[in-house]
């Protein structure tokens, strides 16, 4: 009977109900561990006898030889694991998170939008490919388009989507209500719970006032409260004192402003198209019209399809209307290559357009030869495209072609003439005067379907930017208000986080969790009253007459501080004193290790070439945290491996997801381009 009953106090469960959890957190000092110990826990805590019983067992039984299956399939070792996983501090963990690691990241978002937009601008602001500001003027010039322009602050120069007047002013009200509204209340509730503690931080060594107090505790954020508190920043004595007093004026300014400022950065604008007016009075789209590279003024020397004077136009810049500097619009991705050691042909890609060959092909030409037919050659050769195929016919031409250039702007310091590069004839010399004939803004835009051909001047007076059919609405922001209050909430944030951060580590009445919240600063407020002021004597009095004979009330906390409770700031510097370093680094070399070639893969799949290879970017950081998280969080070795493993698993499941996505997706595409290819053939 004694043998069966100690089988029962040995079982399992009983065994499992007398496994001591740990309560370890992340602020204790280290603890060393002997090498033979390593396997069985983790660095930072000694084995149990159990453990030890159990690691030597090897699964003998009363004598009977039991097979051994590997620890995870058994059960006991799941138990165990859930047992460690629950023994780390979640809640802890998880306030630490919220107070202290998540400001930090919200701060270096910021900072990265704001680099960002700071950089490049551009990226943040909508363009249509149309000629029409977002102020609805039409305008195409050789400024770059920037929306640091005074004129530009509430253009809505980012702007989204295409809807009725209803929809894009439900946006506009939800958005008002919701995120300015409703903003303004989370930043609210949010900078009392931090403001209060500040609060009580300064009246731990100095006093405040009583419409001081009121205005932080019971007065939130309105005016008359910020009126209190600048009348009160000028008598309020002490740099520290004085300091905490300018930040809740400034912050308490801001969230009043946030839902006039949110208002003021958003709107709807009619959205319109450009249109040209045409030598016949017509209006016409503007994207009708093409910018004008060459004129060849002998053009219907190649036939009966060309002209005295054809045109060789080129599309624009992928249904960008921007005027291109280099001259190459949408023929700028895709350059010739010159065949002189084979057929001597130009050899075009497959992508290249009709225009775009002519405008190369007439570059080649004017490089050789000149322009204006001054070559001297008895016979010159233009390399013409041929329509549908990707290669020219050489056509020998005699005399010398009379083509003349019309180039977006002069470029006084360009010394590169190759024809491959972009259009060639800014470096062209005439031989009469030995002038850069061509190395001058003379722009000019040609629409075939109605004959006009306009210079910049004209272009810009004949066009207009219109409603056409039904009328739609495009919802955004401005820009320049947009940036000023990114601007404006990172230096709240950074602020607010320090005044948190300052409070959470110096305050004795924060570790003793007296925090002020309504009910708490009614009592200490009427407290305070009551000792200046007979309850009995008062009662028919009115409020302004209270207010008077409180006004010079001032209020503290110091004879609540206990002296002799150290500050959270004293014992982390006795922590960090008594942390060493080398041995913490030494016991974690494996998982440091681990955690610093992850972060590495994790930058190297950023690079433009993905050098990372097989590493898709977006969840290439998540092996990295769990092995952060692992030093950071884990105390054993089951719930370390266990947490490393999710994060680990997750990686790869999402890497595998995108990578087989993309895998479909490029099959798909290519068997559209064949099965196109082959009807062309066909």
């Amino acid at each position: 009977m004694a043998d069966i009953h100690t089988d029962v106090e040995d079982s399992p469960k009983t065994r499992l109900r007398s496994l001591a959890l740990p309560t370890t957190r992340f602020g204790q000092a280290y603890k060393s561990v002997a090498p033979d110990e390593i396997e069985l826990v983790s660095n930072r805590e000694a084995p149990s006898d159990r453990d030890r019983r159990r690691h030597a067992a090897k699964g003998n039984r009363k004598g009977f030889k039991v097979a051994s299956r590997p620890a995870c399939l058994q059960k006991l070792f799941w138990k165990e694991t859930w047992s460690d996983v629950k023994s780390v501090p979640w809640g802890w963990l998880g306030r630490r998170f919220l107070s202290h690691l998540l400001p930090l990241l919200v701060i270096t978002g910021l900072l990265i939008l704001l680099i960002f937009m700071s950089l490049s601008p551009a990226k943040f602001t909508s363009y249509t490919g149309d000629f029409c500001k977002p102020d609805g003027t039409f305008s195409l010039s050789f400024e770059d388009s920037t929306p640091w322009k005074r004129d530009a602050i509430f253009a809505l120069n980012l702007n989204f989507g295409k809807y009725t007047f209803g929809e894009a002013k439900l946006i506009d009200v939800c958005w008002d209500v919701g995120v300015g509204r409703g903003g303004q209340a989370f930043l609210a509730v949010f900078s009392y719970l931090i403001l209060t503690k500040g609060l009580t931080r300064t009246m731990e060594t100095s006093s405040v006032s009583h419409d001081t107090f009121e205005a932080v505790t019971l007065q939130n954020y309105t005016i008359t409260s910020v009126a209190f508190l600048i009348k009160d920043f000028f008598k309020t004595r002490g740099y520290r004192a004085k300091v905490a007093m300018f930040w809740t004026i400034l912050a308490g300014l801001f969230i009043l402003s946030v839902p006039t400022w949110l208002s003021a950065m958003t709107g709807y604008t009619a959205d319109s198209k450009s249109y040209i007016q045409d030598k016949g009075s017509t209006l016409v789209p503007a994207g009708n019209f093409q910018p004008v590279i060459y004129t060849i003024h002998d053009g219907a020397r190649f036939g009966n399809d060309f002209l005295n004077d054809t045109l060789c136009t080129v599309p624009w810049k992928s249904s960008i209307r921007q005027l291109d500097r280099l001259n190459r619009y949408d023929c700028d991705l895709f350059r010739p290559i010159f065949n002189g050691t084979g057929d001597g042909n130009i050899d075009f890609s497959s992508l290249d357009g009709y225009e775009c060959k002519w405008m190369w092909a007439v570059s080649k030409y004017v490089s050789d030869y000149g322009f204006l037919g001054k070559s001297t050659a008895i016979n010159t050769t233009f390399y013409q495209p041929n329509r549908g195929l990707y290669g020219t016919i050489p056509r020998v031409v005699s005399p010398a072609l009379n083509i003349s250039a019309h180039f977006v702007i002069s470029r006084e310091h360009n010394t590169d003439a190759d024809w491959y590069s972009y259009p060639y004839g800014q470096t062209w010399q005439n031989p009469d005067d030995d002038q850069y004939t061509f190395n001058v803004t003379n722009p000019v835009f040609w629409d075939d379907n109605s004959q006009t051909l306009y210079n910049l001047t004209e272009f810009n007076l004949a066009g207009s930017c219109q409603q056409q059919g039904l009328v739609k609405y495009k919802w955004g922001f401005s820009f320049i208000l947009l940036y000023a209050f990114v601007v404006t909430f990172l230096v709240w944030t950074m602020g607010m986080w320090a005044f948190y951060l300052d409070s959470w580590l110096h305050s004795r009445l924060d570790i003793a969790h007296r925090q002020v919240g309504l009910e708490r600063a009614v009592l200490d407020l009427s407290k305070s009253m009551q000792s200046k002021v007979n309850a009995d004597q008062v009662e028919l009095h009115s409020n302004s007459q209270l207010r008077t004979l409180v006004k010079i009330n001032l209020l503290t906390y110091s004879d609540l501080v206990d002296l002799h409770v150290d500050t959270r700031w004293n014992k982390y510097r006795q922590w960090w004193r008594d942390f060493r370093f080398k041995q913490w680094a030494k016991d974690e070399k494996w998982w440091l290790g681990a955690m610093i070639f992850f972060d590495l893969m994790c930058i190297l799949s950023w690079t433009p070439t993905n050098l990372a290879y097989g590493w898709v970017r977006e969840f290439a950081m998540f092996p990295g945290f769990g092995a952060f998280l692992v030093i950071i969080v884990g105390r054993k070795v089951r719930s370390r491996w266990l947490l490393f493993a999710f994060w680990f698993l997750l990686f790869w499941a999402l890497n595998f997801w995108w990578l087989l996505s993309y895998i479909l997706f490029i099959s798909s595409v290519r068997k559209q381009h064949n099965g196109s290819y082959s009807t062309v053939v066909r």
